[in-house]
């Protein structure tokens, strides 16, 4: 009887986190904020929940930067070093990898790359 319990809890568990990124995975193709911080060289549209490029900012003009290093081929590593070489304001002291990693991702994912 607990087994029985135990595995319709889970289920129950199972659809629920189904559900939510189901959800989660929408607001994301709608370009809506899904959490945490907002990310780097975007800000809230007027709607408060749409994230829409930040043009005319200090962080746009270090992401236009960072598609243009990937574009001419530079490695993810060297942007890294090449951003940090300029003193390209990050969000924290310097750049790392992880961060401009992150960028080209979330870059590559809306263009559909």
């Amino acid at each position: 009887m607990i087994d029985a319990m135990a595995s319709i809890a889970q289920l129950d568990r199972d659809k629920t986190a189904a559900r939510t990124q189901a959800v989660m995975d929408l607001k994301k193709s709608r370009g809506e904020k899904t959490g945490g911080d907002l990310p780097f060289g975007y800000r809230l549209a007027a709607d408060g929940k749409t994230l829409e490029k930040a043009k005319g900012t200090n962080e746009y003009k270090v992401l236009e930067n960072i598609r243009s290093l990937r574009a001419g081929g530079l490695s993810m590593r060297k942007i890294v070093e090449e951003l940090n070489k300029r003193g390209a304001k990050a969000r924290g002291k310097k750049w790392h990898l992880k961060s401009v990693h992150r960028i080209i991702q979330r870059e590559e994912e809306k263009d559909g790359t």
